[in-house]
């Protein structure tokens, strides 16, 4: 047992030629303190103030819709950001790939964003009605709020870019555009699914945006890990 976990601690040692097992134990044992987490706060009810889903409640027909929150999809998309942040890292640490790191704390951020509503909970200090021109004012707070962080994020991009080296810069480009692309499905398409409906009052035109939205997320993210698991697994690709 000690030699195992002997083995799993170097993979965080940038020197260590990594194989697909490795990473993958990295990624169960990730996966279970996930789920452990989540089990210890809602047994504690820590952190209150920040609405955390595990307090919602969910019927099982609902566990399969893709737009419920605690669903099977959403859970899967949390463990798909988990792993991509736990992934950049790695990458990080093992090319020494300078001005890069900051990739990761981005990935991270989007996970905690999704756990923990930070973006709602910023936006409910601040409505004071709920409709204007037949578009939810918690809408238009949301999506200044999501400008500021796409454009802080973009700064941070660009002076990181600036610096790095060529690996690294092919290595920034491609995660900017995927973030971009995921951020796309997140707020655009998740602003279009809550307002074209009250126009049209259509069900199966919301559903069409809701099914859009929730599967590009997890497809965008199935791809960022896809990617960088190659990377990390197969260093010809990072040359």
């Amino acid at each position: 047992m000690n030699k195992k976990i002997k083995e799993l601690s170097k993979i965080f040692k940038s020197n260590l030629r990594i194989s697909p097992v490795n990473v993958l134990s990295i990624y169960i044992v990730s996966s279970l303190f996930f789920l452990l987490l989540n089990w210890f706060f809602s047994k504690i009810q820590l952190f209150n103030n920040l609405s955390l889903k595990y307090n919602l409640t969910i019927n099982s027909n609902q566990l399969f819709h893709p737009g419920s929150d605690l669903g099977y999809l959403e859970n899967f998309q949390y463990h798909l950001e988990i792993w991509i942040a736990i992934t950049a890292f790695l990458i990080f640490r093992r090319f020494k790939i300078r001005n890069t790191l900051f990739i990761t704390f981005i990935y991270i951020f989007i996970l905690l964003d999704d756990f923990y509503d930070i973006h709602t909970l910023f936006v409910n200090n601040f409505i004071t009605f709920e409709s204007f021109a037949n578009i939810r004012v918690q809408d238009i707070y949301e999506l200044v709020f999501w400008l500021f962080i796409v454009l802080l994020i973009s700064i941070i991009f660009y002076f990181n870019y600036k610096k790095a080296s060529k690996k690294g810069k092919r290595f920034i480009k491609i995660n900017f555009l995927l973030i971009s692309l995921l951020a796309f499905f997140g707020i655009i398409i998740d602003l279009l699914a809550y307002n074209i409906p009250i126009y049209s009052n259509y069900y199966y035109i919301k559903g069409f945006f809701t099914f859009f939205e929730e599967f590009g997320e997890a497809g965008t993210l199935s791809i960022t890990l896809i990617w960088m698991f190659n990377i990390l697994t197969k260093p010809k690709l990072m040359n």
